[in-house]
């Protein structure tokens, strides 16, 4: 019985072709970056909104306030009070723009000039969320305030409120152009809201 070599270097020479197309291939394809999200993801370098300071500790507002009635966000930094007038007195009148929006971290995103506020109980009473972040879904889950809302004053920038996460249709029906306001919310939608998008 004759046993036939079978000579590798064809074989190797079509894994040398092979691995050298992959290698083209590879250089033109896009590299993936951070991207800014607002989908609750914890990515190493992105603004992470959920974590707020409250005097002098970090909380998550994912898993409640920590007996603070007011935070405020830009989508970047948060910060939460004992109430809105404390939140009023360190940020100023809504009305004031509150920075450029950029942090140390370098992030920045487009921020309104002044907030959209949302309150958890009719004739903006309870607990209130001040938002500022603009052109991008803003689920309110990130804030701990998915649900809950039941009266809101729009700043400047008109404003679209969501059933669900993402801007999830329905959309609320309710007069949501800058500067408009509602002690209460129309039929069906008290404690119903789920994310906002702040136009310009």
């Amino acid at each position: 019985m004759s046993h036939h070599r079978i000579s590798r270097r064809p074989r190797l020479a079509r894994l040398a072709r092979l691995a050298g197309v992959v290698a083209v291939a590879l250089a033109g394809a896009p590299v993936a970056h951070a991207v800014d999200v607002d989908d609750g993801a914890d990515q190493a370098g992105t603004p992470t909104p959920w974590l707020a300071d409250y005097e002098g500790d970090t909380i998550d507002l994912r898993n409640g306030w920590d007996g603070a009635r007011a935070c405020y966000s830009d989508g970047v930094v948060s910060t939460c009070f004992d109430d809105e007038a404390a939140m009023l007195a360190a940020l100023g009148a809504p009305s004031e723009p509150t920075g450029d929006g950029t942090t140390t971290s370098g992030w920045r995103r487009a921020a309104c000039s002044s907030s959209v506020r949302l309150y958890s109980g009719t004739s903006y009473s309870g607990s209130v969320l001040w938002l500022s972040t603009q052109f991008s879904f803003l689920n309110l889950s990130n804030y701990g305030f998915n649900n809950i809302t039941s009266s809101y004053r729009i700043g400047a920038c008109g404003s679209t409120f969501y059933d669900l996460n993402n801007g999830g249709a329905p959309q609320y029906g309710g007069a949501t152009w800058a500067g408009a306001s509602s002690a209460s919310m129309l039929a069906g939608w008290d404690n119903r809201v789920s994310s906002v998008f702040i136009g310009s």
